[in-house]
């Protein structure tokens, strides 16, 4: 809550314990003095959790800076899955070493094997080909001229694995597993566009499935409609993917 006042102020920036305990030390008591007018107690008791915390004591204040340090970790995670691997933020992870709880250390396990996973895919390339009409800018093309048929007849011939975005959106909006899947339908229905971000999730997800079978070629009919479509592809699947 004294971040409310002072600001963040992550362990890298340089500044001293002593100064940021006093910072940070000036913020509560300045939230128990609005407080006091209407709520003496909360204010009080508001200042006196957050002492507790500092001094790290007691059992109960212990768990809570370890979860402090681990929701600090998950979010740089979290930001670096936003930026699609361009930021590695290296840096918050050494605050793993102060995590010292038994359900502490068995949560960063997790959130280390999802990052490391997460960090390996991104280095992994993925080769596929969109399929759109010829001298369009990404346009998929018309109904009805045989996309659908070439790709399936190319895939037939060389193994490679054909996904069509209609084909895919229809069926996870009909997967109650998919959290997403009212919300796809209710899109289909009322002829509004899936969200870009949705979408590319949902290929690159169909793209690995075919990976993990041995199909390294992946032929996307539907997708994109516009260039802007292809580069955020680009960034949010695969830094290394090559165009083709």
């Amino acid at each position: 809550m004294a971040e409310s006042v002072v600001g963040d102020i992550p362990t890298f920036a340089g500044v001293t314990k002593e100064h940021k305990f006093k910072l940070e030390d000036f913020g509560t008591r300045y939230i128990q003095s609005l407080l006091n007018p209407i709520n003496p107690t909360l204010g009080t008791k508001i200042r006196t959790a957050w002492l507790e915390y500092e001094e790290g004591k007691t059992a109960e204040a212990q768990f809570i800076r370890d979860m402090d340090k681990l929701e600090c970790m998950i979010q740089a995670y979290e930001y670096e899955q936003r930026t699609f691997g361009e930021k590695d933020l290296e840096e918050f992870q050494g605050l793993s070493s102060k995590i010292s709880s038994a359900s502490g250390k068995a949560w960063l396990e997790l959130l280390q094997q999802e990052r490391q996973a997460h960090f390996s895919k991104r280095k992994r390339r993925n080769l596929v080909i969109f399929v759109i009409a010829p001298g369009t800018d990404c346009d998929t093309g018309a109904p009805g001229i045989g996309k659908k048929t070439q790709c399936a007849l190319l895939c037939q011939k060389f193994g490679f694995q054909h996904i069509s975005l209609d084909d895919v959106l229809h069926e996870m909006s009909h997967d109650p597993t998919y959290p997403h899947a009212e919300f796809v339908k209710d899109c289909l229905e009322e002829k509004v566009e899936v969200p870009r971000e949705l979408t590319i999730r949902l290929l690159e997800r169909e793209i690995n499935e075919g990976i993990e079978e041995g199909k390294k070629w992946s032929l996307v009919h539907g997708f994109p409609e516009c260039l802007q479509d292809l580069i955020e592809f680009e960034e949010k699947v695969d830094l290394t993917h090559i165009p083709t």
